[in-house]
């Protein structure tokens, strides 16, 4: 009999396998961020996580890129420095959540839950 996951579960590999497939795409379009700094980097990431949640900038790839570059580096990316920021993304998230409607709940878990299968697949 297959075990089912957890929500928990599902959510950690979807979203570790949207990470890995970000940190690929950073890789294979040159690592433009290798030679900065880690102090400079780090101020990178803050600029970047601030002007995605404005809503200005060319981000998400410009923050997702620094995001990258950290992981690429064996670091973990400083979250710490942006407590507000990430608090205002759950709200938003939240907020997106609450307006959905069951059909489109529905249909979202079923993409999640298709791509948690293919995250363990991948992984086997």
């Amino acid at each position: 009999m297959k075990k089912v996951p957890s929500t928990e579960q599902i959510v950690m590999v979807t979203l570790a396998a949207s990470e890995q497939k970000q940190i690929q795409d950073y890789l294979n379009r040159g690592r433009r961020h290798r030679s900065v700094a880690e102090a400079e980097l780090r101020d990178m990431f803050v600029e970047r996580m601030r002007e995605w949640v404005a809503g200005e900038g060319p981000a998400p790839t410009a923050f997702n890129d620094v995001e990258s570059e950290f992981h690429a580096r064996g670091l973990q990316p400083p979250f710490d420095l942006v407590p507000g920021e990430l608090e205002l993304i759950s709200k938003r998230a939240s907020e997106v959540i609450q307006a959905l409607t069951p059909e489109d709940k529905d249909r979202i878990n079923d993409e999640i839950f298709e791509e948690y299968e293919n995250a363990m697949k991948r992984s086997q």
